[in-house]
């Protein structure tokens, strides 16, 4: 594997650890820290089964490129349990609350794996809580996410996680450069492995990740974007009315669905991972189990 260009000229917080001409494979791990209490399917997705009950993960993605590890999303944290008691509203406690608790830190300090970088799908509860874990991390997500932050309330954005003291926030600076039909990106380390794209419509500054294995082996990672696969396969969406409480704006939702279906149609091989889909996970499995 070439050095890149891009870790050669980056200073900046955003372009640690180096990649090694002799560094191992580019790879990924799924970290389950929590689970919730089934619910049935059709409070989740629209059209689905009221008989079906479904679970949901709360996850941390762990990738490895070349010496660095670093975190998409972080799941639910060590302090996750104070900071749902303090801000979120009793009327959806009920349908929120998780168990099976297994911060992403707790996971990756028996592993000796540190990390240096978070980048966020968005800053809901569930994929922030675990960030203020890792004080020593910086925290990337787009400007516009971090304004949407400190505006939107619970239960979607609990204000002990976003003012949490310790958070190092970083802008990700996305790039007006269409990537696979986004049309906004950003090459992490500039050789096409690990590209964010913009995925608005969930938050106004939600991110996907792509994690390119090899010509014939990709994975996009949507956060939020679908709650199930089946969403895309189904041409469905969210049930309401769980989508008019989660989702910013509906029409960014559908916009960015359909950039997700194309995506799917126009690159051979190309699995998609939302955050809270039980059975994808289950096919790709948990941390120590890697994907390469």
């Amino acid at each position: 594997m070439r050095l890149p260009l891009a870790a050669l000229s980056c200073g900046l917080a955003l372009c640690a650890n180096p990649v090694l001409a002799d560094a191992p494979p580019l790879r990924f791990s799924l970290l389950r820290t929590a689970v919730t209490p089934a619910v049935p399917d059709a409070l989740v997705t629209a059209g689905a089964s009221w008989l079906q009950r479904s679970s949901s993960n709360h996850i941390a993605v762990l990738v490895q490129h070349g010496s660095e590890y670093f975190l998409f999303d972080a799941g639910l944290g060590r302090q996750s349990k104070v900071q749902f008691g303090k801000d979120m509203p009793y009327w959806i406690r009920p349908l929120m609350e998780f168990g099976q608790l297994q911060p992403a830190r707790d996971q990756l300090d028996a592993a000796g794996i540190g990390i240096k970088r978070i980048f966020l799908s968005h800053t809901h509860w569930d994929h922030l809580g675990g960030a203020v874990d890792f004080p020593d991390a910086d925290v990337i997500t787009p400007a516009a996410e971090q304004v949407y932050m400190r505006t939107d309330t619970p239960p979607r954005v609990l204000p002990s996680q976003v003012l949490a003291p310790n958070l190092h926030w970083r802008a990700l600076p996305l790039q007006d450069r269409p990537y696979r039909g986004f049309a906004r990106s950003y090459d992490v380390y500039g050789d096409d492995s690990v590209v964010m794209v913009a995925l608005p419509g969930h938050t106004p500054g939600s991110v996907g990740m792509f994690v390119n294995l090899s010509p014939q082996k990709h994975f996009l990672f949507v956060g939020d974007a679908v709650w199930r696969v089946k969403e895309l396969e189904q041409h469905t969406r969210k049930a309401w009315p769980a989508r008019a409480i989660a989702d910013n704006d509906a029409s960014g939702v559908l916009s960015t669905i359909e950039l997700i279906r194309q995506a799917q149609q126009q690159v051979s091989g190309l699995g998609i991972v939302p955050a809270h889909d039980t059975e994808v996970h289950a096919k790709l499995g948990y941390f120590p189990t890697w994907v390469d």
